[in-house]
């Protein structure tokens, strides 16, 4: 087993710690769907399912990253930056 496999094995578990935090703190959480693994298929699928039922925004890394490219250059305020349609940016 690699390093790699053993990292991706707790991919999930992690990423809900994370969003368990996020949500106790106030935050909305996004998580990138193809941006997180398990060690198989099924488990993947019903985690990220019941992650974002519970607890987070499961979306596509494109529109992640689509958000990303949208915010100013500047590394000042984020005021009037689009926001994701439907989600909230803790600020």
């Amino acid at each position: 087993m690699s390093d790699g496999e053993v990292l991706r094995s707790d991919d999930l578990v992690v990423v809900r710690a994370t969003a368990i935090d996020g949500i106790s703190n106030g935050y909305r959480v996004i998580v990138p769907q193809e941006a997180v693994g398990d060690r198989a298929q099924g488990p993947h699928e019903a985690n990220l399912f019941d992650i974002g039922a519970k607890m987070a925004d499961v979306v596509p890394v494109a529109e992640v990253i689509g958000y990303i490219d949208g915010l100013p250059a500047s590394r000042g305020s984020r005021e009037g930056a689009p926001l994701l349609t439907g989600y909230a940016v803790a600020r």
